[in-house]
C-alpha cells in the first residue's frame, strides 16, 4: 500500500508554506494564498458591526481574567465574580460619561460659535495673509473680466441634520457595547480564553490530525502557546492602560494649574488618544492649543498648554514606555504605525485603538511559532 499523502500539501488555503520553503527560517507564499488574504480583509471591512465588538471583548478579557481569577481566590464563583467586576466597570465609566458630559456639550457649542474670538486672535497673522489674497483676487478679476461669456457660478448651500447623524452614532455605538458587554461577560464567566477553547475543540489523535498543527507546524502544545500569547498581552494592556491614565492625569494637573478651562476633561482626551502611538499626540496638541486660544487673552498663556502636551508625549513615548514595555513588548515604530493605520482605515477609531494590543498579540502568536518565526523581524525593532 502506498504511503499517503501529507493533509498540509493538499490544504486548500495554506498561504504559508513552510514545508517548500528552501530553507530554515523561509516562508513560501502561494497565489490562492494571497487571493486568501485579500478575502479575508474584505469580509473583516463588511463585518466590522460584528467583528470590531468581538476582538474588543476577546482583548479586554485578556486584561480582567487575572482579576476574576483572584476574586475566585476568594471564595467567590466565577460568575459572581464577573458580574460584580463589570457592574463596577459600567457603573465608573457610565458615571465618568455623566461628569465629563456636560463640559463636553458646552464645548460642542462653543467651538462654532467662537470663531470670530480666534479670527481676531489671529489678526496680527492674518494681516499678511490678507495682503496675498488681495493680491491673488485682483489676479483672478482680471483674467476673468478678461473672459467674455463667463458662466454664472452657482453656490449651493447643503445643510445637515447634526442631530439625527448624532443619533445614529449613538445607537450604533450603544449596539456595539452592548455585543462587547454580553461576549466579555460569556468569556470572564466561562473561564479561560476563545482561543483555548478553540484548541479544545481541535482533534488531537493520530487518526485526526490537529488542523491548527497542519497550517501551523510547530513543536509546544498549542495551548500552551496561547496561554503565554495571553499572558504577555495582558501584561501590554496594563502596562499601557496604567502609562496613558498617568499621562491624562499629569496633564490635568499641569493644565489646572495654568488656569485651562475644564482639564479633566482634555485629561481624559489626552489619555483616550495616547492609546493611537504617534498619531494622538498629533491630533492632541493642535486641539489644545485650539482650547487655549480661545481661553487665554495672552499668546504666552495659550502656548503653554500645547507646549506641557508635546513635552508630556515626548518625555512618555521616548522614556517612560521603553523602559517600561521592555524588549520583550518592543516593536518597531514603523509597524506600529502601519497597524494603527490599517485597522483605522478597516474600523475607523475603535480600530486604531486597538491595533497595538492586536499587534502585540500577532507578535507574541508568531515568535513561539518557528513556522511564522520569520514576521516577527517585521515587527520587532
Amino acid at each position: 500500500m502506498s504511503r499517503p499523502t501529507p493533509l498540509v500539501a493538499s490544504w486548500p488555503v495554506s498561504a504559508i508554506r513552510p514545508d517548500a520553503a528552501p530553507g530554515p527560517g523561509k516562508l513560501t507564499i502561494t497565489p490562492a494564498g494571497g487571493i486568501l488574504f485579500l478575502v479575508v480583509i474584505c469580509a473583516i471591512y463588511v463585518a466590522r458591526p460584528i467583528l470590531l465588538p468581538i476582538a474588543i471583548a476577546i482583548l479586554l478579557s485578556f486584561l480582567l481574567a487575572p482579576v476574576v481569577r483572584a476574586l475566585g481566590h476568594c471564595f467567590l464563583p466565577r460568575s459572581i465574580a464577573t458580574a460584580l467586576l463589570l457592574s463596577v466597570l459600567v457603573g465608573g465609566m457610565g458615571l465618568s460619561a455623566y461628569q465629563l458630559s456636560g463640559p463636553a456639550a458646552l464645548w460642542m457649542k462653543r467651538l462654532p460659535a467662537s470663531i470670530p474670538q480666534l479670527e481676531n486672535k489671529l489678526s496680527s497673522i492674518r494681516q499678511p495673509m490678507e495682503r496675498m489674497d488681495a493680491a491673488a483676487q485682483q489676479v483672478a478679476h482680471l483674467t476673468s473680466s478678461a473672459t467674455p461669456n463667463s458662466p454664472p457660478q452657482v453656490t449651493i448651500a447643503a445643510s445637515m441634520n447634526w442631530e439625527s447623524h448624532l443619533m445614529s452614532m449613538v445607537q450604533s455605538s450603544a449596539l456595539e457595547f452592548l455585543i462587547t458587554l454580553i461576549t466579555l461577560a460569556f468569556l470572564l464567566a466561562s473561564g479561560g480564553t476563545i482561543l483555548e477553547r478553540l484548541v479544545k475543540m481541535l482533534p488531537m489523535d493520530g487518526e485526526h490530525p490537529d488542523p491548527l498543527r497542519m497550517l501551523l507546524p510547530f513543536s509546544p502544545d498549542s495551548a500552551l502557546v496561547l496561554r503565554d500569547t495571553e499572558r504577555q498581552v495582558c501584561l501590554y494592556l496594563a502596562v499601557s492602560s496604567l502609562i496613558n491614565c498617568l499621562f491624562g492625569l499629569v496633564l490635568a494637573v499641569g493644565w489646572y494649574c495654568m488656569g485651562l478651562p475644564n482639564p479633566i476633561l482634555w485629561g481624559v482626551v489626552a489619555a483616550v488618544l495616547n492609546f493611537l502611538p504617534y498619531i494622538g499626540p498629533m491630533i492632541g496638541v493642535p486641539l489644545i492649543a485650539l482650547v487655549a486660544l480661545l481661553s487665554f487673552d495672552t499668546w504666552h498663556q495659550a502656548l503653554l498648554p500645547p507646549l506641557l502636551y508635546g513635552a508630556v508625549a515626548f518625555a512618555e513615548g521616548n522614556l517612560i514606555t521603553p523602559l517600561t514595555i521592555g524588549r520583550n513588548l518592543a516593536m518597531s515604530p514603523l509597524a506600529i504605525f502601519v497597524s494603527t493605520v490599517f485597522w483605522g482605515w478597516l474600523w475607523g477609531f475603535p480600530g486604531a485603538l486597538i491595533a497595538v494590543p492586536m499587534l502585540v498579540m500577532i507578535k507574541e502568536f508568531c515568535r513561539r511559532l518557528p513556522a511564522l518565526a520569520p514576521l516577527t523581524t517585521l515587527i520587532e525593532p
